[in-house]
């Protein structure tokens, strides 16, 4: 079991090494890639932050 997680925390630390390495090389080879790859994160990670805030107001809904 324990080798298990060893080895799914490896595989994730490898997996983010891959995925920095990426960027970093796009962006310095493709700035207008990288650019949208970026916007495309933040456009994500901003409906990500809007939807848990609508679930946290009807939980706080919920509670009163």
């Amino acid at each position: 079991l324990n080798h298990h997680a060893n080895a799914e925390r490896e595989q994730k630390k490898e997996q983010e090494r891959i995925e920095k390495e990426r960027m970093r090389r796009l962006m310095a080879e493709d700035e207008e890639g990288y650019r949208f790859v970026v916007k495309i994160r933040l456009v994500f990670t901003d409906a990500f932050m809007r939807n848990w805030g609508t679930q946290v107001e009807n939980v706080e809904n919920l509670i009163i």
